[in-house]
């Protein structure tokens, strides 16, 4: 009996047929091989707001959603902030900062040392 070969397992599997043993090799590399993730309404562009993620159409940066998030607003709330976006796009964006923090962090980490930098009274305008 042929051996299954199971997540984890980087053995390839015992079937006696090349065309099993194809398969089988091709479902392990498939297990092992990362999924990339595409977001409805998140645009990430050279030329578009930066190229920092936001979302399609609207200029609004994904870390703008976030920080009005991270300041306890719903999403509906947020909402009555951006009254030209629509549900969906703020959860998409939601959705993209919590599965790419590292990112949205450091956009945040150097907008902070951007406005300690600034002179006393100055007004910072950060992109």
């Amino acid at each position: 009996m042929p051996r299954i070969a199971r997540p984890g397992d980087n053995s390839i599997c015992w079937a006696r047929s090349p065309v099993k043993r194809t398969l089988a090799r091709s479902r392990i590399e498939a297990m092992a091989t990362a999924t990339k993730v595409s977001y409805p309404h998140i645009v990430k562009e050279p030329g578009y707001c930066g190229g920092k993620a936001a979302i399609d159409h609207t200029r609004v940066r994904v870390a703008d959603v976030v920080a009005a998030h991270l300041r306890g607003q719903s999403p509906e709330q947020i909402l009555e902030t951006y009254e030209h976006l629509t549900l969906s796009q703020v959860h998409a964006a939601l959705a993209y900062y919590y599965d790419n923090r590292d990112e949205i962090d450091e956009i945040f980490a150097r907008e902070d040392a951007d406005e300690a930098r600034a002179l006393p009274g100055q007004i910072v305008r950060v992109p």
